[in-house]
């Protein structure tokens, strides 16, 4: 609930949403939006209509991508920027030197998040078109950790049963970590585990086999019992990424502390392995939750593939 201020007093009150995202677009319906002058105007529109349709993982990641555009177009009109200024832009922000990048991976999603702004402008009237089509993207880059299976089983030991069972499903699954932390009590169906992943909102069914059922009721018979999610903290609740993650780094640690461990590896990596172990690409594609057999190549299949000579 909040009260809206109209003509510089409050008005009667407004349910706003039941999230942050619900309330800044309920607030915007009694907002004078006003021209669109600046970047900065642009921006702000973005951040009232488009941010909030976003998870709010993704809305806290855009939100400090734009506020790296704001620093750097700010006062500019719309129709100012052009390409140069995207090129520089982008080089800036990835300390380019030649074809070295010091900071790619923030190169491509400042840049994403940029080109996306300008296309909400193109639709909005504001600019003809989006003066970063043309600009080159960064290359994006490729991650190679793989964890072989005595690095699962080292890390898995220095593990608390929750973050165990998390690393059984991301490998039998090929889950990435907030689609785990989201499975519950619906996710459980006579035909197998329902997951809608966050990255596509694509279902996915993955059929009971007998392993994934042996985790998932290993999982129930953690205490405390009731609770809606599967993964879940002591007190029962939903862990936030930010809390399994530091879980997750601890464990980490210890491993590598006891010299049993050599490069540490991401949670998410384990979604790698279960496609790299599945000698058949076909059904690790469709595991992952891949339209293209050839992204699950390019990205994920990350040992060796064992091949037979000629002769």
């Amino acid at each position: 609930m909040g009260g809206v201020v109209l003509g510089g007093q409050v008005s009667r009150w407004h349910r706003l949403g039941g999230s942050l995202g619900q309330a800044y677009q309920s607030f915007a319906s009694f907002v004078d939006c006003g021209e669109i002058r600046t970047m900065n105007d642009l921006c702000d529109r973005y951040g009232r209509e488009v941010l909030p349709s976003y998870s709010v993982k993704e809305q806290k990641n855009r939100a400090a991508h734009l506020s790296r555009v704001r620093a750097v177009f700010s006062e500019m009109l719309p129709s100012e920027v052009n390409s140069s200024h995207v090129r520089a832009f982008r080089d800036k922000i990835g300390e380019r030197k030649g074809r070295a990048w010091g900071r790619l991976q923030l190169a491509l999603k400042v840049l994403a998040t940029l080109s996306h702004v300008l296309s909400w402008a193109a639709e909005w009237g504001v600019i003809e078109k989006n003066p970063c089509f043309g600009v080159p993207r960064p290359p994006q880059p490729r991650r190679d950790r793989y964890p072989t299976d005595d690095e699962f089983a080292t890390v898995y030991k220095q593990c608390p049963p929750m973050h165990q069972i998390a690393m059984d499903l991301a490998l039998l699954t090929g889950l990435r970590r907030e689609d785990i932390l989201k499975v519950d009590r619906d996710s459980v169906t006579d035909e197998g585990l329902l997951v809608h992943t966050g990255k596509t909102s694509k279902p996915l069914l993955f059929s009971w086999s007998e392993d994934l059922r042996s985790v998932v009721d290993r999982a129930w018979a953690i205490q405390p019992k009731v609770r809606r999610h599967l993964i879940c903290n002591r007190a029962g609740k939903k862990y936030t990424p930010d809390g399994f993650s530091t879980i997750w780094r601890r464990a980490m640690m210890k491993a590598s502390e006891a010299g049993v461990l050599g490069e540490p590896y991401r949670f998410n990596d384990i979604r790698a392995k279960s496609a790299s172990d599945d000698e058949n690409i076909d059904r690790a594609s469709r595991r992952l939750g891949h339209t293209s057999r050839q992204t699950t190549e390019r990205y994920y299949i990350r040992k060796p593939r064992k091949v037979d000579p000629l002769k």
